[in-house]
């Protein structure tokens, strides 16, 4: 029987965030919440489960997460419709009209996308790097932070809080060289953030991208890992050669491409009468399409709708 994977908050962090439990079951949220009313203090709505209008709630500038699948957000717009919001927002208040999440902003966005009023909310006080903490931690233990953006909050924490990265790491309950290891991709130059981000690369190609001398090298490592869909261990090795000054030929990956992606291929060029490659998958990736003249990338221009000349 398996049992579901748990995170610890982490020195600390518990007295942060007192009884809100990240896990929260749908049973505790499905009870009765009380409407904010006028004669409420700041105390009365502390620490219990509360409906807010929407339209008080904003997001946090300093949420650790940037970006948000347009399709996962629909997906859960959807269950939210039909179910509701099963767990609270966490969120600080500012005044009787203006409250700013501090987890849960996912929740907060998918629940606007199903039209709701109202929310409901669990309210408390932080200071500025607390506030961050907590919204690290509830990504964290969810999962849902891309490598980029984990390693940029962990940044934050740093230069917000004077921390070292021994003590973030005690803070998120990570290892200290798990935190370093994350720190490191913030070295990547930005196109390749993007890649790490879109899932082009993965976080363990970036280090072993990260892990050459010659700076030079590192693009020619991005393409070869792409063009010929090297496992981690594939190129950490292949780095090691580049470092060592030797070059290597990597045989092309023998694994079958997903029929879907062969089928997508076949429509794009059916459509641009040229060989169009997805490099990636159904959800993410990139579009390579050749073109074999001057004339012809004119001609893909014009396959695109376009009615004026590509060029002057």
């Amino acid at each position: 029987m398996s049992t579901k994977k748990t995170h610890g908050l982490g020195k600390g962090m518990g007295s942060l965030l007192g009884n809100f439990d990240f896990d929260i079951t749908p049973d505790v949220v499905s009870k009765p919440k009380e409407k904010i009313t006028v004669s409420m203090s700041d105390e009365d709505v502390k620490d219990r489960i509360l409906s807010i209008s929407i339209d008080k709630i904003e997001a946090n500038k300093e949420q650790p997460r940037k970006s948000f699948d347009d399709n996962t957000l629909q997906e859960l717009a959807e269950s939210i419709k039909n179910q509701g919001v099963l767990q609270p927002l966490l969120v600080e208040k500012i005044n009787d009209d203006k409250y700013v999440i501090v987890a849960g902003e996912r929740r907060y966005r998918a629940a606007k996308l199903a039209g709701l009023k109202e929310v409901p909310v669990i309210v408390k006080s932080f200071s500025e790097v607390e506030r961050i903490e907590v919204a690290l931690i509830e990504n964290i233990q969810r999962e849902n932070l891309n490598s980029i953006d984990e390693a940029a909050a962990y940044q934050y924490l740093i230069q917000k809080s004077g921390l070292t990265q021994e003590e973030v790491a005690e803070k998120v309950g990570k290892k200290r060289s798990t935190v370093a290891n994350s720190l490191r991709l913030l070295q990547l130059p930005d196109s390749m953030k993007d890649d790490v981000i879109s899932g082009v690369l993965s976080a363990g190609h970036a280090r072993a991208i990260l892990s050459l001398v010659n700076p030079s090298d590192r693009a020619l490592l991005r393409d070869k890992i792409i063009e010929n869909e090297l496992s981690v261990r594939e190129a950490e090795l292949e780095a090691e050669q580049l470092n060592q000054g030797k070059k290597i030929k990597v045989k092309k990956s023998t694994r079958a491409k997903d029929p879907y992606v062969q089928e997508v291929e076949d429509k794009f060029l059916e459509a641009f009468g040229t060989k169009v490659e997805v490099k990636g998958n159904l959800k993410k990736g990139k579009l390579v399409i050749q073109y074999s003249s001057r004339a012809d990338l004119e001609r893909l221009y014009k396959v695109l709708g376009k009615s004026e000349d590509l060029f002057e």
